[in-house]
């Protein structure tokens, strides 16, 4: 029975449940000597089995308690709705925004390539990127290169130094200049090399590995040069309409949560797949790998006609399945099954169901109290989320 229910309906509802449903506290909590009539039935008190005649439940143990008819309403003595601290609340019509939740697919706002090259021969040492998205800086290093090329013409630079000869200095420096560092007059004599990202952005391939010799003029990773991220969502027709720009996006991936805006929408749906593109502005801090594919809630902007609502913990929830109580009386509650739309949000951010059939406004509806209601329901045989009788 708790299939279906939020984990807080059951976390309340559970220890409720075992502290007054023991015992005769059905007869208890449930009706009155006046409004009764004995079922010849008995029933374990935890729900487990309903008999012909009194006893002890098979399954628990406990004492079964003897039913009584209450016709097609559950009825709760004032005490017992005390006891259950049951409440209702009217249903009402309400502005609502429903946020949707679409696939979405990460970009480049805009974008450049430009590939991170070696200006010497050499071997990798030592790869200092992990892989595509990874976000680098301008002159960040990349992968640390062993090139005899540079340690030799380090070594032409120290002797030309040691020599006097100005005309030997200048070429062993241009001669340093050529393969990607600068002259210097430290001791130094080493074949280190450092491939740094030529732009800021983001990784895009790394197209050599640890160990690999290079050759001059080839690319260890590209390095892709954008203005910024943006997400590329597919809006429903549907909801098409209740886009605008400025909404609120939200993106979860991995336990974490990043919020953007809708910055603009295409002019017109796309005709095969029916759906509004909009694009929306996400930090460029986002850990996605540009391309791949993420879910985007969107806080749709509220439709203009109020529709009848009731709040999220009123309704009991078995898959399409839809089960309220009414209140008919002061002690008095009727099961009914409705059609809901999909839960949306008023203007403090609190869960409503719009109410599509089975309801109507200005009727008073169990907020706490339904799940012990709905249990007394089953055992009696009315219609009640788990048994599914003759809707009403």
């Amino acid at each position: 029975m708790l299939r279906g229910m939020t984990r807080s309906k059951a976390a309340t509802a559970l220890p409720v449940a075992a502290a007054v449903i023991t015992g005769l506290a059905v007869f208890f909590l449930f009706g009155g000597r006046e409004t009764v009539q004995s079922s010849g039935r008995y029933a374990c008190p935890m729900l487990c089995v309903v008999l012909e005649a009194p006893g002890l439940c098979p399954v628990c143990g406990m004492e079964l308690a003897h039913l009584q008819e209450t016709g097609d309403t559950v009825i709760v003595s004032g005490r017992g709705s005390d006891l259950i601290g049951l409440t209702t609340v009217e249903a009402e019509y309400k502005s609502l925004e429903t946020p949707g939740r679409y696939s979405a697919r990460v970009l480049l706002a805009s974008q450049s390539v430009v590939e991170a090259t070696s200006w010497a021969d050499g071997r990798i040492t030592d790869l200092r990127i992990e892989g595509p998205g990874e976000t680098v800086q301008q002159g960040q290093i990349l992968a640390v290169l062993h090139s005899p090329q540079i340690q030799s013409a380090r070594i032409d630079y120290q002797a030309a130094v040691a020599s006097g000869d100005e005309f030997l200095v200048l070429a062993a420096s241009n001669r340093l200049q050529e393969l990607g560092t600068t002259a210097h007059t430290g001791n130094d004599l080493s074949g280190t090399y450092y491939i740094r990202a030529p732009v800021s952005g983001t990784i895009g391939e790394v197209l050599r590995r640890s160990g690999t010799w290079l050759s001059r003029g080839t690319a260890v990773a590209t390095v892709i040069e954008s203005e910024g991220r943006e997400l590329k969502i597919d809006i429903p027709e549907a909801a098409a309409e209740m886009v605008s720009p400025g909404l609120p996006v939200t993106v979860n991936y991995n336990g974490d949560s990043w919020t953007g805006t809708v910055d603009r929408m295409e002019a017109q749906m796309n005709f095969q797949t029916q759906t509004l593109p909009v694009y929306a502005v996400i930090p460029d801090s986002v850990p996605l790998v540009p391309g791949s594919y993420v879910i985007a809630s969107i806080s749709l902007a509220p439709r203009a006609d109020a529709v009848l609502t009731i709040p999220e913990s009123a309704v009991l929830s078995l898959g399409e399945r839809h089960v309220i109580y009414v209140q008919l009386e002061a002690t008095r509650y009727v099961p009914r099954v409705i059609r809901v739309g999909e839960l949306s949000f008023d203007e403090f951010s609190q869960p409503f169901y719009p109410v599509l059939e089975g309801l109507s406004a200005g009727e008073r509806v169990v907020l706490d109290g339904a799940f012990l209601l709905d249990s007394q329901a089953e055992l009696t045989g009315v219609t009640s989320l788990m048994n599914t009788g003759e809707d009403s």
